[in-house]
């Protein structure tokens, strides 16, 4: 083995040494980079995304979910922030903009005496201007343009 083998031999090594840290290490954008891919969600985290998906018309508050799951409101509320990046307050209000929008998609197509207002107060919004804000930033278009299908 000449001596130019045996120095790209090395350099191999050195090489695949250096590629190897780099891939291990952490860095300033590793968590940026993994994000929550990697992160198993803790039992109360689901049991509540899913009480909250259950019962999202009724009356509830993050204290109702967080005894329902056995934990602390502020427990529940640090599993969100953690695990999902919101609030469970947020998190229902998501769920409740989402299963308002899916009401408003049907009503486009329907004979029934339904409107916004109903749709909105079925989904656990009790304040009518509170929901149309919501909706508008969530959405992009008014809860009555969804309803309609008339775009601007």
């Amino acid at each position: 083995m000449s001596d130019i083998d045996t120095n790209l031999e090395v350099l191999r090594k050195i090489e695949e040494v250096l590629a190897t840290a780099l891939v291990s290490s952490r860095n300033n954008y590793t968590e940026i980079i993994e994000g929550n891919r990697y992160q198993i969600l803790p039992k109360f985290v689901i049991l509540a995304k899913n009480f909250i998906e259950e019962n999202y018309a009724s009356k509830i508050t993050t204290v109702d979910v967080a005894r329902f799951v056995g934990v602390s409101a502020r427990s529940l509320q640090k599993g969100f922030e953690h695990f999902e990046n919101t609030t469970p307050s947020l998190f229902l209000r998501r769920v409740r903009l989402k299963k308002a929008k899916e009401q408003l998609f049907k009503l486009r197509n329907s004979q029934n005496d339904l409107n916004v207002s109903d749709i909105a107060l079925s989904c656990g919004f009790n304040h009518l201007g509170n929901f149309s804000k919501y909706y508008l930033l969530e959405f992009g278009e008014s809860p009555s343009v969804t309803a309609s299908g008339k775009t601007r």
